[in-house]
């Protein structure tokens, strides 16, 4: 009742369970790629359980994610994110500053004839200054 096994049978049996191992490490890492989504907001990185029912509004606050007006979401914040997906939050700040320029002494001429009816040439000059308000929009931190 010994029976011999061949080894052409074994080297195919080994093939096939090291088939079925790399099939299940790929396999489980698409399942574990596809079971988050993903918040990319101040430099870091939320990998997020998506929920079907639950606007991404409530996980970026479950998170503790401040938002404020200005920022730019790029998904739907009354709809949830789906899995493998990402959200990125950009944060935008304005600044406002004044300038203010001296103009350069700008002259001006001006004929007139005086009392015994002579032409003179006036010379009249004026310096400015310009007040001029900028404002700068920055996109995470870069203008």
């Amino acid at each position: 009742m010994n029976k011999k096994i061949e080894p052409k049978k074994i080297i195919q049996f080994a093939a096939i369970v090291l088939g079925i191992y790399i099939l299940s490490v790929v396999l489980s890492f698409v399942n574990l790629t596809r079971m988050h989504a993903y918040i990319f907001a101040d430099g870091e990185t939320f990998a997020v359980t998506p929920y079907k029912n639950i606007p991404l509004k409530t996980v970026i606050e479950k998170y503790g994610i401040k938002l404020s007006d200005c920022d730019i979401i790029s998904a739907d914040l009354n709809k949830p994110l789906r899995a493998a997906k990402t959200a990125r939050i950009t944060r935008v700040t304005r600044e406002e500053r004044t300038i203010t320029e001296n103009v350069p002494f700008r002259i001006t001429w001006s004929r007139i004839y005086n009392s015994n009816l002579r032409k003179t040439e006036l010379q009249k000059g004026v310096e400015k200054t310009s007040v001029k308000t900028v404002s700068d929009t920055m996109r995470d931190g870069v203008l």
